[in-house]
């Protein structure tokens, strides 16, 4: 087998598989209508599959205590409403994982933080620096 791999001919293919390979990287394509399936495929976990597949979840009980609702893409103004809502039912905690970076706006930001200073219960997100290292 090593008889082959230092002959001309082995050596020119490799060399023109690489430069061919090298050639088409520098072809732009639009691969843009691929980013549904990437973004599909990130969030996709083998646990899933497992309890989905194998059955492990069937003898899980269901906590009916806890409810996670799904802000999707909301503005402040729409999440602070949807705290509103939630605060209405009375529940222990409300824990909001989102990070709000900076301000948007007047309106929103100050509905978002009347609704924090009125219910003692809201936990928000946060980034812990120390040191200048981001957590």
């Amino acid at each position: 087998m090593f008889k082959y791999l230092f002959k001309r001919d082995t050596i020119l293919a490799t060399i023109m598989v690489f430069v061919v390979m090298s050639l088409l990287a520098l072809i732009p394509i639009n691969t843009h209508i691929l980013n549904p399936i990437k973004m599909s495929l990130q969030d996709f976990d083998y646990n899933d599959l497992s309890y989905s597949r194998m059955g492990k979840n069937e003898n899980t009980a269901v906590d009916t205590n806890i409810v996670i609702v799904n802000i999707g893409m909301g503005e402040r103004k729409e999440i602070a409403e949807a705290i509103h809502t939630i605060e209405t039912y009375n529940p222990k905690v409300i824990g909001v994982d989102v990070l709000f970076e900076e301000p948007k706006g007047a309106e929103q930001d100050s509905l978002l933080h009347s609704m924090a200073e009125i219910s003692s219960n809201i936990v928000f997100a946060y980034n812990l620096h120390l040191n200048d290292k981001k957590f």
